[in-house]
């Protein structure tokens, strides 16, 4: 009863959520930041472990369970719209390239319902240790066009690049880091992840479990905005309520988690 009052109460609550139920709650956002870097600062003042390869374990399956919040071979509702853009708009043995699929959980899960996905060499991009246990994992698996980098700069030359639940930790700009490539792939899947119609990006810090995580809030104006300079046109958007809600800054509260396809129209088509 007193902790409901107490919840009523603006501040007490935003108080509370900020500096006794972040530690309690995984995925609970604290702070408001203009740039990633002010949200690294802020993780190491309070001398938190900063990022996603803090895990002392190299089995594949408990790092999963650690880093991810689904199941191996597990499709879920939200990841369908990903999977019809991809079949829809992949050609014949066209190169994947996936930025933060964990240990391979996309293209698992994608195969099970799409079987046709395997004949696409799918390439994920993890972090070192991440990416260490899915190249296992694959082999194991006997998933021979599944591979793993911690290189971004190894989608340069990929047909597709898709991007599921993690466009909002990425330390780097991803148009402008495409940008740079000489070949650019053709079609851009983004999906999952909180966005604002316009007003800018701002940060946050994210509990992830295990540690805490700068956590972007894209302003997709900007995203839209930027896509178009590099020469991509959008396709399709789609979102589902969820919401952020930073303590102290209400005003800055997202509703929803968004989608996008972007599609390089003069891209060449591979021989």
């Amino acid at each position: 009863m007193l902790r409901a009052v107490l919840k009523s109460i603006p501040v007490v609550s935003d108080a509370l959520d900020e500096h006794v139920f972040f530690s309690r709650r995984v995925t609970a956002v604290r702070g408001l930041y203009a740039t990633r870097a002010e949200a690294e600062a802020a993780i190491a003042q309070r001398g938190e472990a900063l990022g996603f390869d803090h895990f002392d374990t190299d089995e594949s399956a408990l790092i999963a369970k650690i880093t991810a919040a689904k199941r191996l071979d597990a499709m879920e509702p939200r990841e369908y719209p990903v999977l019809y853009w991809l079949r829809a708009l992949l050609r014949p043995s066209e190169r994947v390239f996936n930025i933060g699929g964990n240990i391979g959980l996309d293209y698992y899960a994608y195969s099970q319902v799409w079987p046709e996905l395997k004949r696409h060499p799918w390439t994920v991009c993890e972090t070192p240790k991440i990416a260490r246990a899915g190249a296992a994992l694959a082999v194991e698996r006997g998933a021979i066009d599944l591979t793993f980098t911690a290189d971004v700069q190894t989608g340069e030359g990929a047909d597709a690049l898709v991007c599921v639940g993690t466009l909002q930790y990425l330390p780097y700009d991803l148009a402008a880091t495409i940008d740079a490539w000489r070949r650019k792939p053709r079609v851009v899947i983004l999906a999952i992840f909180p966005a604002v119609a316009d007003g800018g990006d701002f940060w946050t810090v994210q509990n992830i479990g295990y540690a805490s995580a700068p956590y972007r809030i894209v302003d997709l104006s900007a995203l839209n905005a930027d896509f178009a300079r590099i020469g991509y046109e959008p396709v399709a958007t789609w979102a589902f309520p969820r919401e952020v809600s930073i303590p102290f800054h209400r005003d800055k509260k997202v509703d929803a988690y968004h989608g996008c396809v972007f599609v390089r129209p003069d891209a060449p088509t591979r021989p």
